[in-house]
């Protein structure tokens, strides 16, 4: 059954496609975001929302945080899903999986000026759920391990973003706890990740060949697993 929408109609029971009746109207996602989003060119990358995190706080998108954290009171730990992706993640979703995977190789400068754009926004909302009183923040990217890229486009584009990521919220709030979210094969690019400065990767797979003893062996007591 189609729901109608002053501005959309979408398909509640089946997932469907959202169509758009005012093509000047913008449908958010959960990371707010315009679900119709698509990045073709270096110009469409403005396009990409960056929300200041005073309007995040202002425009009440934190308030359920903020309201839990007071009923809460310092009785347990509470980390908050800050970023649905900024790397591999970011890229495919804008450009298309098989085109996205291309571009690593074809548009370098086009895919580093998704990451950094959508790093900005990320960031911005980091501050704002700190702001809010959470003590933990986790990001990370589920395409962005061996199982999908290889080593050497990691560390050209996703560790320099997530070591970038983890300084900012450091500066920004020195007590926050940050995990990464590294699902996948992370056995080629693990010491990478442990050298980002996070404080625990989260999501091993042992599915994947992640074994937690050799993991420990390997990098030590860099990072909580």
């Amino acid at each position: 059954k189609k729901y109608r929408h002053p501005v959309a109609t979408f398909d509640l029971a089946g997932g469907g496609t959202i169509d758009l009746l005012d093509e000047s109207a913008r449908i958010l996602d959960r990371d707010g975001w315009p679900v119709n989003l698509l990045v073709n060119s270096l110009s469409d990358v403005k396009k990409i929302p960056v929300i200041p995190a005073r309007e995040v706080t202002r425009t009440g998108q934190t308030d359920g945080v903020r309201k839990l954290v007071q009923e809460i009171n310092g009785r347990c730990f509470i980390g908050a899903f800050s970023a649905g992706g900024f790397t591999m993640n970011a890229i495919l979703r804008l450009r298309g999986g098989v085109q996205g995977l291309m571009d690593l190789v074809d548009e370098p400068t086009l895919i580093h000026a998704i990451i950094d754009r959508s790093l900005e926004g990320a960031i911005e909302k980091a501050k704002a759920l700190v702001d809010a009183g959470v003590d933990g923040l986790f990001f990370g990217d589920s395409s962005a391990s061996s199982s999908m890229i290889s080593p050497e486009h990691y560390r050209e584009y996703c560790q320099p973003a997530y070591r970038v990521f983890v300084k900012t919220m450091r500066s920004y709030k020195p007590s926050v706890k940050i995990y990464q979210h590294c699902c996948g094969n992370y056995n080629p690019i693990l010491e990478m990740a442990a050298d980002e400065g996070a404080d625990a990767l989260h999501g091993l797979d042992p599915s994947k060949g992640m074994n937690l003893q050799d993991m420990r062996r390997r990098i030590g007591r860099k990072i909580c697993l």
